[in-house]
């Protein structure tokens, strides 16, 4: 009969609008859930930045450091290898000084000689 039709179809209808209700809230859920989740990435990606900031900021400050010691080494290593030039160098003048005064008093031994 039409009445059991339009009851059927009555039900049907309210069914798929149970249905959609349904699937609705199921996108609603992971709308929700989708909005967390791109909020905690959000906050992971600041975080990570802070400490790559971070991280960089401690990496400035090892070369600073680094650089200064090497400069304090190199600086360091510079005045031994004046001071030992200036003692090669002394000790090569004062032979050069001895040799020339063997040199002379030889003369002078030879002049007093004749």
């Amino acid at each position: 009969s039409q009445d059991d039709l339009r009851e059927a179809a009555s039900v049907a209808y309210l069914e798929r609008c149970a249905r959609l209700e349904q699937k609705v809230a199921d996108h609603q859920e992971d709308l929700v859930d989708l909005r967390d989740r791109w909020h905690n990435l959000r906050e992971t990606d600041a975080s990570a930045e802070e400490r790559l900031d971070h991280l960089e900021e401690r990496l400035e400050r090892f070369e600073a450091e680094v650089r200064s010691q090497l400069e304090g080494v190199v600086r360091d290593r510079s005045e031994e290898m004046r001071a030992d030039f200036a003692a090669e160098l002394r000790a090569e003048l004062l032979g050069d000084l001895r040799a020339e005064a063997e040199a002379a008093r030889a003369r002078a031994e030879a002049s007093e000689e004749i």
